[in-house]
């Protein structure tokens, strides 16, 4: 099975930079972690079921001084997913 290539890019949550990449076909999986190291690991068939969307988590990212952590949740990540999420960019 040929999949669609690969999707990078970077959204944001209020004073952190956070880098994606999406891969596969299927129903949507948020894999939070390293969007670097995590798509090795991950199999081409299970990307042949699944549409991997893997995003850094906030130890992975450059953030400012200012930047308060207690504002990062795990509910945060799929905010930043949709147009209807309260952050200023969305993973496209």
């Amino acid at each position: 099975m040929s999949l669609p290539s690969a999707r990078s890019g970077e959204a944001s949550i209020p004073g952190v930079p956070v880098r994606y990449l999406r891969e596969g076909v299927g129903m949507p999986c948020l894999v939070v972690g390293s969007s670097i190291y995590y798509p090795r690991t991950f199999s081409a068939r299970l990307r042949e079921r699944l549409e991997l969307i893997f995003v850094d988590t906030h130890d992975f990212v450059a953030r400012d001084g200012a930047f308060d952590l207690s504002q990062v949740t795990i509910d945060t990540y799929p905010q930043i997913l949709t147009p209807s999420g309260r952050h200023s960019a969305w993973i496209q």
